[in-house]
C-alpha cells in the first residue's frame, strides 16, 4: 500500500519511481522528480527582529513577576524600567520630556490595587502624547479586551511568547510579502503561534501506523 501511495504521489509530480531487487540481499526503491531551485539559502522566510535597545516599561504590583519579565527582556538587550503601580507608571511617563527617551512598549498587569490594567490603558488614551503608546496586557484571569491595547498574553508568561508578541506589536517580524509586519488586530499567543507556523516547512506524512 505504501508503494502504491508513493507511486501516485510521484506521478502527480510528473516523476518516476523504480526498484532494484537482488534475491537474498534486499531491494532499493527510488524516484526521480524535477523541482524548481529556490534561492532562499539558510535565511528564514519569516524573521523576528532584534529587541536590543528597546525601552520597555513593566507595570506589575508583584515584585517576583517583574523580576522574571525583566530577566527575559534584558537577555535580549532591552532597557527595562519597572513600576509597581499604574499611578507610578503614569508619573514616570508624564515626567518624560524627551521623545527619544519614551518607552517603545509597556507591559501592564491586568489586576493591580487601585488602577487596573484596562483603566491604565484607557487613561493613556486621554493623554495626547501618550495615546499612541503600545501596551500588552498580562493577565491570569482569562479576561480579554482591546481598549487601547496592542497585545494580550495570559499568565504564566512564556519567554518565547512574550518576546515574539513584542516583536509583532513593534512590527519587527519581517516576511517577503509583508503579511505579518503590520498586524491590525489584537496580538495574542495565537497570533504568535500563527506567525511561528508560517516559518516552518510544510511536510506531508502518509502513514497508517500510528507508532511510525
Amino acid at each position: 500500500m505504501g508503494l502504491a501511495i508513493s507511486r501516485e504521489l510521484v506521478r502527480l509530480m510528473h516523476g518516476e519511481i523504480n526498484a532494484k531487487s537482488t534475491p537474498g540481499k534486499g531491494s532499493n526503491f527510488y524516484f526521480t522528480v524535477q523541482f524548481e531551485i529556490v534561492n532562499f539559502g539558510n535565511t528564514e522566510i519569516y524573521q523576528f527582529g532584534s529587541l536590543e535597545g528597546k525601552n520597555i516599561l513593566v507595570i506589575d504590583d508583584n515584585r517576583s513577576n517583574r523580576k522574571i519579565v525583566r530577566a527575559y527582556l534584558e537577555e535580549t538587550g532591552c532597557k527595562v524600567t519597572e513600576a509597581e503601580s499604574a499611578d507610578q507608571a503614569l508619573a514616570l511617563l508624564q515626567a518624560l520630556k524627551d521623545p527619544e527617551s519614551m518607552f517603545d512598549i509597556g507591559l501592564v498587569d491586568y489586576q493591580m490595587p487601585g488602577m487596573e490594567g484596562y483603566q491604565f490603558a484607557a487613561t493613556l488614551q486621554g493623554i495626547p502624547f501618550l495615546k499612541d503608546k503600545k501596551l500588552i496586557l498580562l493577565t491570569s484571569s482569562g479576561q480579554q479586551g482591546d481598549a487601547g491595547l496592542a497585545g494580550f498574553l495570559s499568565k504564566p508568561i512564556k519567554r518565547s511568547e512574550l518576546l515574539d508578541c513584542i516583536s509583532i506589536v513593534l512590527e519587527l517580524l519581517k516576511s517577503p510579502d509583508d503579511s505579518y509586519t503590520h498586524v491590525g488586530e489584537l496580538v495574542e499567543k495565537y497570533t504568535v503561534k500563527e506567525a511561528k507556523m508560517a516559518m516552518m516547512p510544510k511536510i506531508l506524512l502518509a502513514e497508517d501506523n500510528e507508532i511510525n
